[in-house]
């Protein structure tokens, strides 16, 4: 059974990785044209959780971090119990959208920096994209492997 769940994940990632590395692609480049660059901390903080190209990374404040999924499908979720609303911040290759209403957490920009060392980690937009829908759709958000080096890694640059 674990091996055909697998399949079907596997499928489901394959189908939707070029519509969502599309989309990254694009809105990344909205974020490094218009997004301010990081200040001396920020920077500081990217270099800490590795990083290589801070310099690169911009940050854009946004009122609601768009979704590459339209909203009837968002409600649908909802309505399911799979929650696909926006987050407070979403990173996109060097790019890093956050919530205007969080925009100055230093737990979120730094849970953020940890998934642009990551993309840079794993060599491309589609590479991690692909690794992050895999452990998202089969483990769970809370238990993806990302998303926990991102919460532990934040959470030593702040206990530091």
């Amino acid at each position: 059974m674990k091996f055909l769940r697998d399949l079907c994940i596997r499928l489901l990632v394959a189908c939707l990785l070029p519509w969502i590395t599309w989309w990254v692609r694009r809105h990344e480049r909205l974020i490094l044209g218009t997004g301010r660059p990081l200040e001396f901390r920020e920077m500081d903080w990217a270099l800490k959780v590795g990083v290589n190209q801070a310099d690169r990374v911009r940050v854009l404040s946004v009122p609601e971090i768009p979704m590459p999924v339209p909203r009837w499908i968002q409600r649908l979720g909802d309505r399911f119990s799979f929650a696909c609303h926006a987050p407070a911040g979403m990173t996109l290759g060097h790019g890093v959208y956050v919530s205007d209403a969080c925009a100055d957490d230093p737990a979120l920009l730094i849970h953020e920096f940890v998934h642009v060392g990551q993309y840079e980690r794993l060599g491309s937009v589609k590479s991690f994209l692909r690794q992050y829908l895999w452990e998202c759709l089969s483990t769970g958000y809370e238990s993806a492997a990302l998303e926990r080096e991102a919460r532990e890694r934040t959470s030593a640059i702040l206990s530091a």
